[in-house]
């Protein structure tokens, strides 16, 4: 075979392994991108999707919440609250109560609402459906439709 034919083949194979490999590098970048997108579509969807629950949850039905100062002065809503002490919080601020509260390394503690501060003769306490607190009023978070009572106990 004279050498330009050969020189012409040799070209034409280069040409043709290098038509290969711009195909397969163009078909993975344009295919693994479209993936890229694909999977943060679906992750965004799904945040979204979530977000979107927990906003309707949350407004979908709020907690019924008791304040008993005792004495038969009893005060009942329909709240939306994240915790029981935000409950407290929003319907102090509602009614006009001052509440006072202290800060322990467990968390919040309700030392007054209204005129009724916690001494010797009571003390104010929180129930979650009917159950006493097991933990601060502020980290206990509030489920849909849960139930929360404030009370004044007062010491015999």
């Amino acid at each position: 075979m004279p050498v330009s034919k050969r020189k012409n083949n040799r070209n034409l194979i280069i040409l043709v392994i290098l038509l290969l490999l711009g195909s397969v590098f163009f078909g993975q970048t344009v295919f693994l991108k479209e993936d890229k997108k694909t999977e943060e579509k679906e992750t965004i969807s799904r945040s979204e999707n979530t977000v979107d629950e927990l906003i309707q949850e949350r407004e979908a039905t709020g907690n019924k919440i008791t304040v008993n100062f005792g004495a038969g002065k009893t005060f009942v809503k329909d709240l939306q609250a994240a915790t029981p002490y935000e409950a407290l919080k929003t319907m102090a601020s509602q009614e006009g109560w001052e509440i006072k509260t202290k800060e322990y390394k467990y968390g919040l503690m309700v030392e007054g609402v209204g005129n009724l501060i916690n001494s010797d003769k009571g003390y104010w306490t929180y129930k979650t459906n009917g159950q006493p607190g097991k933990i601060a009023s502020d980290r206990y978070t509030l489920k849909k439709g849960e139930t929360v009572e404030w009370e004044y106990v007062q010491v015999d």
